[in-house]
């Protein structure tokens, strides 16, 4: 077990702190009682005895909170959808807990340029159910797309299924509003709205995967990207780890730019999936590893022709035991 540091010479919450918070943020967001998924982190592996939840509703409350704080050395953590599975948005003591969920109220997309802004409070599915209709989607996915908030996705620098394909958030986070934990709680505005701006230093960049060190995201501007029209997916068998990364590097050639996704799983992690999900292999053999490969593109025939073209030449090689194409489908 992990053993934590010892509790920092920080102020112990009050009766006084409660009446306030009361006083700012209304009773009803305001909780200290059936606290405990706040405390407790994903995979139960962690677990925290914060004493007050706290739910803002807007920059400018995070900001009279931190401010609060700041000022009674009072220790906080912020906590957007404790979807993390390394105990980065629970308590390690009693400090109290700053939950984003509730700053889920503005929206804006620009359809023309791409852009999307928004609160960091918004569930990552919620904002591709918005976007969906305008042809667009976010350049990240995940597993916990359900529940997570994209304020949480830009603070702990998620990479996503999609990150061969899409990059860094760095590539596509372009503005940042973020709440600094200073003695005024100073709300601070980095970047734009500009998807080329090579103006003044672009600090916004600091604070992706910062996980709250430097401030709490309260606000995001991201450059989405089109959806696209089809998706195709093929399943590998592999014999070997260096077969593996040969079958990437054969990938990036035939697939080039509608490459989309390569993740890897050994037999022991299928074994888990089809044994706990009760999922059917669509490889007849049983291989070490496990390849799934997505492309993304925008002619269905074509992308289908390239894909076919690659498991012909990985199987030609002798680099895969087995392969198939296993489906076509809507993007995302």
């Amino acid at each position: 077990s992990v053993v934590p540091p010892p509790r920092a010479n920080y102020a112990v919450l009050q009766d006084c702190d409660l009446s306030f918070f009361e006083r700012l943020i209304g009773k009803n967001n305001v909780r200290t009682d059936d606290i405990d998924s706040f405390n407790i982190d994903f995979l139960k592996a962690y677990k925290g005895s914060s004493k007050c939840v706290l739910f803002p509703t807007s920059s400018e409350e995070v900001s009279a909170i931190l401010r609060h704080c700041y000022s009674r050395n009072l220790a906080v953590v912020p906590q957007s959808g404790n979807t993390g599975l390394v105990g980065g948005s629970v308590p390690v003591y009693d400090e109290i807990v700053l939950s984003l969920k509730k700053l889920n109220k503005n929206f804006e997309f620009d359809p023309h340029a791409g852009v999307m802004k928004c609160e960091a409070g918004w569930i990552l599915e919620e904002l591709y159910n918005r976007l969906a209709p305008e042809g667009y989607i976010i350049p990240w996915d995940l597993g916990s797309r359900g529940s997570c908030l994209i304020g949480g996705n830009i603070s702990t620098g998620v990479g996503g299924v999609r990150r061969l394909r899409f990059g860094s958030l760095h590539n596509h986070v372009i503005g940042l509003q973020v709440v600094l934990a200073d003695e005024h709680g100073t709300v601070v505005n980095f970047g734009s709205n500009v998807r080329k701006d090579n103006t003044n230093l672009h600090i916004h960049h600091l604070f992706i995967g910062g996980e709250g060190q430097l401030g709490v995201v309260t606000g995001v501007t991201v450059c989405v990207v089109p959806k696209a029209v089809s998706v195709q997916v093929a399943m590998l068998g592999v014999n070997t780890y260096s077969e593996c990364r040969e079958v990437l590097r054969l990938a990036k050639q035939y697939l080039g730019e509608v490459l989309s996704a390569f993740e890897l799983m050994d037999s022991e992690a299928m074994r888990c999936l089809l044994e706990n999900e009760k999922l059917h292999n669509v490889l007849t053999s049983n291989p070490p590893f496990n390849l799934l490969i997505e492309v993304m593109g925008s002619d269905e025939g074509h992308d289908k022709e390239k894909m076919e073209n690659f498991l012909n030449a990985a199987l030609a090689k002798g680099l895969a035991v087995d392969g198939v194409l296993v489906g076509v489908s809507e993007c995302c």
